[in-house]
């Protein structure tokens, strides 16, 4: 049976440090991430994609949201090194070769600053 990502969560948490939980967390979520999803993201600019990320990663979810405003001092610490990001999503050669680019960083750069504003202004705003 495959577990759900709200129950893989509740597994980890049972392991590891909050921190270490939010990380691995993360990471699952950047993990789904293709290298056809980085190029579009370059290509369309960090805007629209922080915006497929928002749907993406599902921050209308009730849930979801109450799991951002929980850990958010961990998600913040995260998201404010840009190297967090950049290390999982260069675990994808094909991603790694796209964000090793001029435009590619300037990219995630912006991306994740606005995705860090984004969560925070949820979780300002419930």
């Amino acid at each position: 049976m495959k577990l759900t990502w709200i129950e893989k969560l509740r597994s980890l948490q049972s392991k590891w440090k909050k921190d270490e939980v939010v990380e691995k967390f993360i990471n699952y979520w950047l993990e789904k991430l293709e290298p056809e999803h980085v190029a579009e993201g370059i290509r369309r600019g960090p805007e629209a994609t922080a915006e497929w990320l928002a749907n993406f990663l599902h921050f209308d979810n009730p849930t979801v949201r109450f799991i951002i405003m929980l850990h958010w001092s961990e998600i913040s610490a995260y998201l404010s090194k840009v190297e967090n990001v950049y290390n999982v999503l260069a675990r994808k050669p094909e991603i790694k070769k796209l964000l090793d680019t001029p435009q590619g960083r300037m990219w995630l750069n912006k991306t994740v600053e606005l995705l860090y504003w984004k969560l925070y202004n949820l979780v300002k705003n419930g």
